[in-house]
């Protein structure tokens, strides 16, 4: 009879944890986690293309350009554990760094996506989804 009360007790608190709000509650907790994670990955490489651009290019930076920069230049590898990371755009005054997470972002269909405007002197976070 123990046994049995406490299974039941066990599946009662299983459904009332996971129900219709507890499913979607711990999914939006993880895609926030996933969020301000990957945020923080793409400010570190946006403080990279910024040294990037200032480094000569003799020394293998842009020489007071983004041009040429590419992920490898900025980051040891493209994806970590909390998403994977690009560059959209690398001009001479401006750079863009895209990260995409791994949950699902606010939109229910794609990836958690954040994105920095990078230029000399300012970076400028955008939350894409």
């Amino acid at each position: 009879m123990k046994q049995m009360l406490l299974t039941y007790c066990t599946l009662c608190l299983f459904l009332i944890g996971c129900g219709p709000g507890g499913a979607t509650s711990e999914s939006k907790k993880l895609a926030e986690l996933n969020r301000s994670t990957v945020m923080k990955d793409v400010e570190t490489l946006a403080k990279r293309a910024q040294m990037f651009f200032y480094r000569p290019a003799e020394l293998g930076g842009g020489g007071q350009s983004f041009v040429g920069m590419v992920i490898g230049a900025i980051a040891k590898e493209p994806t970590n554990k909390n998403g994977t990371y690009s560059i959209r755009e690398a001009t001479a005054a401006r750079s863009v760094i895209v990260g995409t997470g791994h949950e699902v972002g606010n939109d229910g269909k794609s990836p958690v996506r954040i994105s920095a405007l990078v230029t000399n002197d300012s970076i400028k976070t955008t939350v894409e989804n």
